[in-house]
């Protein structure tokens, strides 16, 4: 076998001088012109197809984009994305909630607690409720109604309260002899101190309570306001203190204002 050297032994004979090959001449300026124009042409090759592939690249996301804006649903721009995205990373952060408004309503197969603070409930306040809407209104206890109006003027208990869903509103009771007022009473004493939803059930007229299958997390009542802006907050709007309140009108048998 051949050995790749310059001179090479063949059997037992004498050494035999390798074939010579003739180089032309190249002097040292000439060989780096010729090295740094080979690099200019790669460079100039590759730099043309990356342009031209940049090139593609735009082309299909104009067309893309044009694409789906046809007609009058149009689609938005990747600038304006862009800008929804920096606008949401800037935003400020949100606070806790607090909640807009403090309905007045009965339980309705929810799972509750009750406030435990005296602070946070109000005995003997006068109520109407509307036949045809059903909404509650304070009746301010100076004003005497007439009974022939036909309005029942009730005394109610009211007592912040949270749903399961972290919703707060005020728990109405109406004060009366009926298995329905004790009954709501002990619901409220029961939920003060662990979550129950409470269902009605009419026949006895009593509220059945069914305990939570699985742990609800305590309620949270540091964002809560005073109990009278809480209050406040329900019966906006529907104060009746005067006679010629609309609801009282329409009790009286007024047709309704324009």
């Amino acid at each position: 076998m051949k050995d790749a050297k310059a001179v090479s032994t063949l059997g037992a004979g004498e050494p035999v001088a390798a074939e010579e090959v003739s180089v032309p001449s190249l002097n040292v300026a000439d060989a780096i012109a010729t090295d740094l124009h080979t690099e200019s042409r790669i460079g100039s090759g590759q730099e043309s197809a990356n342009t031209r592939k940049s090139s593609k690249i735009r082309s299909a996301q104009v067309e893309q984009h044009s694409s789906c804006s046809t007609g009058k649903i149009r689609s938005v721009s990747p600038a304006l994305l862009q800008a929804r995205s920096a606008k949401r990373e800037c935003s400020a952060p949100v606070g806790k909630r607090m909640q807009s408004l403090y309905p007045t309503e009965r339980p309705k197969q929810k799972f509750l607690r009750v406030h435990p603070s005296r602070e946070y409930r109000q005995m003997g306040v006068l109520t109407y409720s509307d036949p045809d809407t059903n909404e509650l209104y304070y009746v301010a206890p100076e004003l005497e109604v007439p009974e022939s109006y036909g309005m029942p003027i009730k005394v109610t208990d009211m007592y912040a309260a949270q749903a399961h869903d972290g919703t707060f509103f005020i728990w109405c009771v109406n004060r009366s002899e009926s298995t329905w007022y004790r009954s709501a009473l002990k619901a409220i004493e029961m939920c003060t101190h662990k979550w129950f939803k409470v269902v009605s059930r009419r026949g006895p007229n009593i509220y059945d309570l069914y305990p939570s299958e699985k742990e609800i997390p305590e309620p949270d009542w540091s964002n809560l306001p005073a109990f009278g802006d809480m209050l406040e907050s329900a019966f906006d709007g529907k104060r009746i203190e005067s006679l010629e309140h609309p609801v009282v009108r329409k009790a009286r048998g007024y047709p309704d204002e324009e």
